[in-house]
């Protein structure tokens, strides 16, 4: 039995419509349709969002067969919000500023390198965030301040947990400091489920109610999409496929795991094994062009790393039994030799690899990916959010 009263059916009802609006421009005949609302409800809450600014009529007429006036599409209203945005990072820290249509209107890294507290690094990320983004531009209203950060961390109650080299925040409230500067909506979220929101909403995720979204940096990230809705669990945490032992008598994590799988891959741990053979070495960027030239040493990382991410893949498909995943990260760099060489190891290592194939997609988010993804779980929380 459903027992949720009114007030949440009118939040839920909105967050359908708002949700298939950010996935395509629709008529209100097709968004009765896709969401199973009534004509006269969809009426109702599209007239709202229109008075509220949210979405508009685009103009656009469809061609309609029946006799009378053809329908016109209604769509997003990308300046109707703005949205603050801070990356942590383990190798750095960026803000931002993305509208309501998820394009990035302001982006800067901000140095806090040398801060001796969590304390110390907010005041700086803040101060910057006014003078380099609220001082210098009119900004429309503010929905909210999205913050992301690597993994595992509370998104109910903004705490960041033990993550492996990002020491400095262990324990940290962030939310609750960020609160002394700003008195907007703020959030926490977990790196990698940001960046699948931004793929949902944004990028290739519009397409697909079900997918893997998998971010390769320092180390790995994964978001999971179940029916258009980020996969979690108590608190918001969510599976953290990157500490699956690969090695059972490996070096001990700091997750109480021996032999993690973060302990094995990542950019940082590529170019120091590569650097003790290449001490001049710059970057991935490097690796890859010296293998498309046909050096085979550098072939032969990329084949070593495509097969030691292809056990998380493949450990996440028989988890999920999702079949599409969406890359991210350093590995789209010239990727089809890493993606050929993932696919060989793919063929057969998946359970269910008579039932179905996978497909594999490039992110088109690239470089502000992760600020995007804070500004989408903004937008996610502020529309999906009921309050008595």
């Amino acid at each position: 039995m459903d027992t949720r009263n009114s007030p949440y059916n009118k939040v839920f009802n909105r967050h359908l419509v708002i949700r298939s609006l950010f996935k395509n421009s629709y008529s209100r005949a097709e968004l009765s349709r896709l969401t199973g609302l009534t004509k006269a409800s969809i009426s109702n809450i599209t007239d709202e969002l229109i008075n509220e600014g949210l979405i508009k009529e685009s103009g656009l007429e469809l061609y309609n067969k029946n006799v009378g006036r053809n329908p016109t599409t209604l769509e997003i209203v990308s300046d109707r919000y703005n949205i603050l945005c801070v990356d942590i990072a383990r190798d750095g820290c960026s803000i931002g500023l993305v509208d309501f249509g998820g394009n990035v209107l302001i982006s800067k890294k901000v140095d806090i390198f040398s801060c001796r507290s969590p304390q110390q690094a907010v005041e700086i990320i803040c101060s910057d965030i006014k003078k380099s983004i609220l001082n210098i531009r009119v900004v429309n209203e503010i929905l909210g301040l999205g913050i992301t950060t690597p993994g595992p961390v509370d998104t109910l109650h903004g705490i960041i947990d033990e993550i492996p080299d990002f020491e400095l925040w262990r324990g940290f409230n962030i939310i609750t400091e960020f609160k002394k500067y700003f008195d907007y909506e703020i959030r926490l979220e977990r790196d990698a489920n940001a960046v699948s929101l931004a793929e949902l909403y944004f990028g290739y995720g519009r397409q697909f109610d079900d997918f893997i979204c998998i971010m390769s940096y320092v180390g790995l990230g994964f978001g999971i999409i179940r029916n258009r809705k980020l996969f979690g669990g108590e608190l918001g945490l969510t599976p953290e496929f990157g500490h699956l032992s690969i090695d059972f008598q490996g070096e001990k994590c700091v997750c109480g795991n021996r032999g993690c799988l973060y302990g094995f891959y990542g950019l940082m741990n590529i170019l120091e094994r590569v650097r003790k053979d290449f001490p001049d070495l710059k970057n991935w960027e490097e690796i890859v062009d010296r293998a498309y030239a046909g050096e085979k040493y550098f072939i032969n990382i990329i084949e070593y790393y495509a097969g030691i991410f292809s056990t998380a893949v493949v450990n996440a498909i028989n988890f999920t039994m999702l079949k599409k995943i969406v890359l991210s990260g350093f590995i789209i760099y010239k990727p089809q030799m890493f993606i050929n060489e993932l696919r060989k190891k793919l063929k057969n290592s998946y359970i269910a690899r008579n039932f179905f194939d996978i497909d594999i997609y490039i992110t088109d988010l690239r470089e502000s990916e992760n600020l995007i993804g804070a500004a989408t779980g903004i937008i996610e929380y502020s529309f999906n959010k009921y309050r008595q």
